[in-house]
């Protein structure tokens, strides 16, 4: 039994115990059954009328027996041609007899949404619950019909194991919720068309019925183990006037020919968690004044600009992968912000033998939350910083690591850590080292010279080897701790005069 059948309001009478109290027990409950069955409609109970050629009338009849438009209306297996809209009041729950068994197809003549819900508000008075579970809306790849399912003023809304797919027109929404209230989906996809890729997969707006007091913004949306795909946008959000607390987690968002994401407006506490990306030229974008966004857990993989924002202010990015293949890529950029504030980096893993570009930043400063954050890219690779950028973390990074730290300012200084044994940074591009840096724990403090676009030591650093160096370029005061400790050996060399490979002196001797 669905969860969408706890709205009918059945309540057993208590009545005492005999037989006068027993025959009125049993008269009401003859009352609240026939009420309940009143409120439970089957559209196999409403078939066509000559001359009707197709499902759409029959269904709006059996929708428009129910008692206020209040209850549930059952589509039995089969495939139903709609040829007008379905309109449905916001009270009605639409149950299918499994995804895939009960499909709705729109002709080739349809040029609309298959359902049109239209509620009366997110207002305490209102309380209009309604859902859709169980069924698939196929769009046939029709090039008129706009979209799935309608909802303008909607309030408490379910979408469980919904498919809806296989729209083929540009303006097309798999799902339009505009102006909702506490919409959750769960188990559905909403995918455009394979062979076509347009439209938008969910389309969130609160720019509905301007100057009017009908409802509330676009709030509490969580989607939940859904799946957007094949859309030119897999998830749009306008959010003019504003819109809180909107959730995706533990789905999947890939071939999508524009963005997997995109939200604008003043959308705030917007959250993307555990979901794979893939596949789309830019996976999230947040535009123009979005507030408090949490990317977290998520797996990104041959996207183009993996996160991309303007203006936003609190943009939180811990716990991501990012990979994929250089060959797919036009951009390969991993974060891409322009004039946001409070931007955190937390413990995320980059691949960047796929992504050229870790950082793309302008008038926004990184904040690292963690010591552990991992940035992995091969030799040739390219780091683009911002001005207030102080820390590079180097992991996991099989041979050579960075080329070039480009887009700094002169005189910026950064901190470059190594947390691997086998991580070794050369000289090359703009990095100038007097000598190579190697092994876990080593570090170095380098500061940019605009006029010469080098980055040169300004602290010293240690590393470790089996024996004095004889080869490459060093400073005075380097030191090199002795990795092969014998009896007679010293603990360790340092640089007593700068040069190639300078002169080394050891210090503590062990005796023999």
């Amino acid at each position: 039994m669905t969860d969408s059948f706890k709205d009918i309001p059945f309540q057993s009478k208590k009545k005492s115990i005999g037989l006068e109290g027993l025959t009125t027990q049993l008269t009401d409950t003859k009352a609240e059954v026939s009420i309940l069955s009143k409120q439970f409609v089957s559209v196999e109970s409403f078939p066509k009328i000559s001359p009707e050629l197709f499902d759409d009338a029959r269904i709006q009849r059996a929708i428009n027996s129910l008692p206020n438009k209040k209850g549930i209306v059952f589509y039995p297996q089969g495939t139903y041609l709609i040829n007008s809209s379905i309109l449905s009041s916001a009270y009605v729950n639409h149950l299918g007899a499994g995804r895939f068994l009960t499909v709705f197809k729109p002709t080739v003549n349809f040029t609309d949404y298959v359902f049109k819900v239209e509620g009366t508000g997110g207002t305490a008075s209102s309380q209009n619950r309604f859902s859709f579970e169980r069924i698939t809306i196929n769009g046939d790849s029709q090039p008129n019909s706009l979209g799935g399912i309608k909802v303008n003023w909607g309030y408490m809304a379910r979408f469980v194991e919904v498919e809806i797919y296989n729209f083929n027109n540009v303006n097309a929404n798999c799902l339009y919720l505009g102006n909702c209230f506490n919409i959750y989906a769960e188990s559905s996809r909403f995918a455009g068309s394979l062979a076509n890729q347009k439209g938008n997969g969910v389309y969130l707006t609160s720019d509905l019925d301007t100057g009017t007091t009908k409802g509330e913004n676009v709030t509490q949306i969580k989607f939940e183990d859904c799946l957007l795909q094949y859309n030119g946008i897999g998830f749009k959000a306008y959010l003019g006037t504003g819109g809180s607390q909107i959730t995706f987690v533990n789905g999947g968002i890939g071939r999508n020919v524009t963005k997997g994401i995109e939200i604008s407006g003043a959308a705030s506490h917007v959250r993307i968690e555990d979901t794979h990306v893939e596949f789309n030229p830019i996976g999230f974008d947040f535009l123009s004044s979005a507030k408090f966004v949490k990317i977290e857990g998520n797996d990104f993989f041959d996207v183009d600009i993996a996160i991309q924002g303007d203006s936003v202010e609190g943009i939180d990015i811990d716990n991501n992968t990012f990979n994929g293949t250089p060959s797919t890529f036009i951009a390969g950029k991993v974060l891409k912000l322009n004039n946001c504030t409070k931007a955190s980096w937390g413990s995320n893993k980059v691949y960047t033998s796929a992504y050229p570009t870790i950082f793309d930043l302008t008038s926004t400063r990184i904040d690292y939350k963690y010591q552990t954050t991992q940035i992995i890219t091969n030799n040739g690779s390219s780091i683009s910083l911002n001005a207030g950028a102080d820390r590079i973390f180097a992991r996991n990074t099989a041979n050579t690591l960075i080329s070039n730290i480009v887009n700094a300012t002169d005189g910026q200084e950064i901190t470059l850590f190594i947390e691997e044994a086998f991580t070794k940074i050369l000289s090359s591009g703009t990095i100038a080292l007097v000598r190579p840096l190697s092994g876990n724990g080593s570090s170095v403090r380098l500061r940019y010279n605009k006029t010469n676009n080098k980055w040169t030591e300004i602290s010293r650093t240690e590393t470790s080897s089996g024996a004095a160096p004889t080869s490459g370029n060093w400073s005075q005061g380097c030191f090199v701790w002795n990795n092969n400790i014998l009896a007679g050996s010293y603990i360790g060399w340092t640089c007593t005069v700068s040069g190639t490979p300078g002169t080394w002196k050891g210090f503590g001797l062990i005796e023999a």
